[in-house]
């Protein structure tokens, strides 16, 4: 089955899909890569959904094929399939030390580009664009620290900004506010979306996670693939 796609992205595949008893298990395929698997076999005791999602990383622009390959003997069949550009993961962070203390409101001079009170070092970054600071960082309740990441662009974008943070925060994009809510909470992936306009070449995405007790981080994707992100050197 061809499809064609306008951006290079990760993809969102939905599959809806016919189930019966005469139907078997396959494996799905883009551009000759497994994907995953799905199951169309109709059992009444354990009733399948009629939707399955998969992951197609790095699609390109153009045209590309999803291709099915029986495990066994048997039929299968579809009534159909959708494709989703998913945000892509910012994975280049520095954060700060940790600071005593929970941020509640905005005080002059809590911006932390260029104070000389506050060290940088490489943050470690796990899958989706999710920093743990509770693993990273001392003290680690009652406290607050920054993180920041560079944000190189070829030409002016508009997009969204994707993130979710555990708990309170304020965000600066090139030393502007562009987000600022200091509620406790648990984290959600992605929770908040800030629509934002990029500037050709480098941007600075600052971040202030507060954090009461108990799990500490953050995520941060981006609605575009148009962009390239790395640490900043302050």
């Amino acid at each position: 089955l061809p499809f064609s796609v306008e951006r290079l992205a990760d993809y969102k595949i939905t599959i809806a899909k016919v189930v019966s008893r005469n139907f078997g298990s396959v494996v799905v395929l883009v551009d000759g890569k497994p994907v995953g698997e799905m199951n169309g076999f109709l059992d009444v005791r354990q009733p399948l959904p009629e939707f399955e999602e998969f992951v197609a990383p790095h699609l390109v622009p153009g045209t590309h094929r999803l291709s099915f390959v029986l495990k066994k003997s048997g039929a299968f069949a579809l009534e159909g399939f959708e494709m989703t550009p998913l945000p892509a993961a910012v994975d280049h962070f520095v954060i700060s030390q940790s600071f005593p203390g929970y941020v509640s409101r905005m005080t002059p001079g809590l911006y932390p580009v260029g104070n000389p009170k506050i060290t940088w070092r490489r943050a470690r970054v796990t899958g989706r664009g999710i920093v743990h600071l509770d693993a990273q960082l001392t003290p680690n309740t009652n406290c607050h620290a920054f993180a920041a990441t560079q944000i190189e662009c070829s030409r002016p974008l508009e997009t969204t900004l994707r993130f979710g943070t555990n708990d309170g925060a304020i965000i600066w994009l090139n030393g502007r506010v562009i987000f600022k809510n200091t509620n406790k909470r648990a984290f959600q992936f992605n929770q908040f979306a800030v629509p934002i306009s990029l500037k050709k070449g480098k941007n600075i995405l600052v971040l202030l996670v507060s954090q009461a007790g108990r799990n500490w981080l953050f995520n941060v994707n981006l609605d575009t693939y148009a962009f390239r992100d790395s640490w900043p050197d302050f």
